[in-house]
């Protein structure tokens, strides 16, 4: 008899990025789907793994698999990667975070095949809930005409935070980022030691390639930029005061480029 392939869903670590869209109509189309157990506080850089029982071809995951955001049906920007050194796995990379709170859901489609051709023995969808963290009240500093305002949360060793810069001056204020990914606001995790600064922790970033075209921005008065870094805290306790290290790239690449930094403490558990 033809051995049909099938697959486990796995809990630990992997990324996601773009596919073909599957829409909830398309999906209540197919009566076959086994429904997983739905999962709940994931977190909003969650790399879901799919361990297959035969191993894997490119050719057909991007047109068979997809997560789809119930709220309005979008679509989340995600890539299946096979692991090279065991092509049973496919990781979904993610091309930026999950929204905080919301509802997702994960489909894999029967139109998957192995690299022998076996087919799915039936299509697959999970319904998962990402984490909605309870977030300190806000820090806030004033420096150069901006307000910035840093918010974090700490969920065993991964720090998340919300950080909003809002132009409290009466001109426009001009800034870029540093690439075409790059949104001209960023924060990083430092310590303060005997030795000076030093930078600590992992942060997350897109895999996604980005262009070297600089994006050119302008902050009008009253207008606010924000963003959320997720950041994985060393396993060692840290050696010295934290804080959170905001750099706003306020002004024109190769003209009057003078960035906006500042440093706002942070208690961590």
């Amino acid at each position: 008899m033809k051995r049909i392939l099938t697959f486990f869903l796995a809990m630990s670590i992997a990324v996601l990025f773009a596919v073909p869209s599957v829409t909830k109509a398309e999906s209540e189309s197919i009566p076959a789907w086994k429904v997983f157990t739905p999962k709940t506080e994931v977190e909003i850089d969650k790399e879901w793994t799919i361990t297959f029982s035969d191993q894997m071809e490119d050719r057909n995951l991007y047109q068979n698999i997809s997560i789809i955001r119930e709220r309005d049906n979008q679509e989340i920007f995600i890539e299946p990667v096979i692991d090279q050194n065991d092509k049973k796995v496919v990781k979904l990379r993610l091309g930026r975070l999950y929204d905080f709170n919301e509802n997702y859901v994960l489909y894999i489609k029967d139109g998957v095949k192995s690299i022998k051709g076996r087919p799915l023995k039936e299509p697959v969808k999970m319904k998962f809930q990402t984490v909605n963290p309870k977030f300190d009240d806000p820090k806030v500093m004033n420096q150069d005409g901006l307000e910035f305002q840093a918010m974090v949360s700490q969920i065993d060793k991964k720090l998340y935070t919300k950080i909003k810069v809002t132009n409290k001056s009466k001109e426009t204020i001009p800034y870029s980022g540093k690439n075409g990914c790059d949104k001209g606001l960023s924060a990083d995790l430092f310590t303060e030691t005997d030795n000076g600064e030093v930078r600590t922790g992992s942060k997350w970033t897109s895999p996604a390639l980005c262009t070297l075209a600089i994006k050119k921005y302008s902050l009008k008065p009253e207008e606010t930029v924000q963003i959320i870094e997720v950041i994985n805290l060393p396993s060692e306790p840290l050696n010295g005061d934290a804080y959170l290290k905001i750099n706003f790239q306020r002004g024109i690449p190769d003209g009057n480029h003078s960035p906006s930094i500042v440093k706002i403490p942070v208690q961590l558990k």
